[in-house]
């Protein structure tokens, strides 16, 4: 009975085994990591939220203003630029604007408004007043499970301005499920990407393209940050997502909102919210809302801009989230 016992055993952990990097393991990983965060939540032991970090939205609220709204929104350059300057006199360590101004098709280059060649002046002139490495952009990326990544980078006039070292690549895969449970971190090669950038314009000088959330996280690396699959990692969302806000847990602005305080010269209250600190503007808008692993416990989604912040959080505090190792998903799935 015994021999019998320890030979099922055995064969039970040769398959064990033999299935530990299949899907149904994968599965089995990526719902018990949805469980610790909701058992965080529950218990309320979060991850702590870095104070140096603040979000502003680009929300309803800014699509609805009298003035933007009767400008498309892709030659809102000369706001940015306000926002920008505004931003870095109020004493912020660093802006990172997300994939809003990246190029994904050139529709604004064929509408025919002079207006955006102007509209560079001012971002030029904020950047100048600020200093190098102060503001960084993203760019759109695509991380297939096969075939090149896709970075869609901002335009040449654009990287020109910022410096082109300071342009990164975001991205949030989805998972199976569409759960976004983790980030693409390392530099992508240029020579292993599909690369759209104008093509009237000088090609891309770089070897590699940064990632994003590194690049506003320096001098802080992805030294010691847990990786799988060559460049993957797991998101430690930090604080709590009760009650909901689109931002998650960190301090968030609507970017129309923030401009109201430069048009008013309220330099007070804007170095009071944003000196000193990594400061992220991307859309809190609903076509840029996306599943966590708080999920299961607020059922309501998180702006991309804001799972950036978290990942940022996670490099600024230095805490990571260890994937579960496959002698340790083996021992549980024996148990």
């Amino acid at each position: 009975m015994n021999a019998k016992a320890l030979l099922v055993g055995l064969v039970a952990g040769c398959l064990v085994c033999a299935l530990h990097d299949t899907r149904a393991m994968h599965w089995l990983e990526r719902k018990s990591l949805d469980f610790r965060f909701c058992a965080r939540e529950w218990t309320r032991q979060t991850v702590p939220v870095s104070p140096d970090i603040a979000v502003i939205l680009i929300d309803d609220d800014t699509y609805a203003d009298d003035a933007m709204r009767q400008v498309p929104s892709v030659l809102w350059l000369p706001w940015y630029a306000e926002l920008t300057g505004g931003l870095l006199d109020a004493g912020a360590r660093v802006v990172g604007i997300d994939a809003v101004l990246s190029r994904f098709d050139d529709a604004y280059y064929r509408i025919g408004y002079p207006k955006l060649d102007n509209a560079l002046t001012p971002l030029n002139d904020a950047v100048q007043r600020a200093g190098a490495g102060h503001v960084m952009l993203g760019a759109a990326a695509d991380f297939p499970e096969e075939g090149k990544p896709r970075i869609v980078l901002p335009t040449a006039d654009l990287a020109l301005v910022v410096g082109y070292d300071a342009v990164g690549h975001l991205n949030l895969t989805g998972d199976y499920d569409d759960v976004k449970r983790f980030q693409w971190l390392p530099p992508v090669p240029i020579g292993q990407a599909d690369v759209m950038a104008d093509s009237n314009k000088a090609t891309w000088p770089l070897p590699a393209i940064p990632g994003f959330a590194p690049l506003l996280a320096s001098p802080k690396t992805t030294a010691g940050v847990p990786m799988f699959h060559g460049g993957y990692a797991y998101i430690n969302y930090a604080g709590s997502n009760i009650p909901y806000r689109p931002a998650g847990p960190f301090p968030s602005w609507s970017m129309v909102d923030v401009l109201g305080m430069i048009h008013r010269h309220e330099t007070d209250k804007l170095h009071a919210a944003f000196a000193g600190k990594t400061v992220l503007v991307g859309s809190g808008t609903s076509d840029d809302l996306h599943l966590t692993p708080f999920n299961l416990v607020s059922h309501k989604e998180m702006a991309g801009v804001a799972i950036h912040a978290h990942v940022i959080n996670m490099l600024l505090t230095g805490r990571n989230l260890v994937p579960i190792s496959w002698q340790a998903s083996t021992l549980l799935t024996l148990l």
